[in-house]
């Protein structure tokens, strides 16, 4: 993966890709001419985003908003809300 430092994609990318000031071109094409230099590197981060992605699934998301509405639930049982 190679994409934009900036919030929202750096929180994701570490050892899975190469991140790049947004409006630098040239670090953009260093990083295209690294991973085709390096193919082998490239798959291990390739690999390494699709295990990150999966985290973002839509069952893992369902379950994860279901945990969390369960959590407030059980917090203001009782109360009026």
């Amino acid at each position: 993966m190679i994409a934009g430092d900036n919030r929202g994609t750096r929180e994701y990318v570490f050892d899975n890709g190469i991140l790049c000031k947004s409006k630098d071109i040239d670090a953009y094409v260093a990083a295209m001419k690294a991973v085709m230099e390096h193919p082998d590197q490239a798959a291990v981060m390739g690999k390494r985003s699709r295990e990150i992605a999966m985290g973002f699934s839509r069952s893992r998301t369902d379950q994860v908003m279901r945990d969390v509405y369960e959590k407030m639930k059980a917090m203001t049982e009782g109360q009026d809300c």
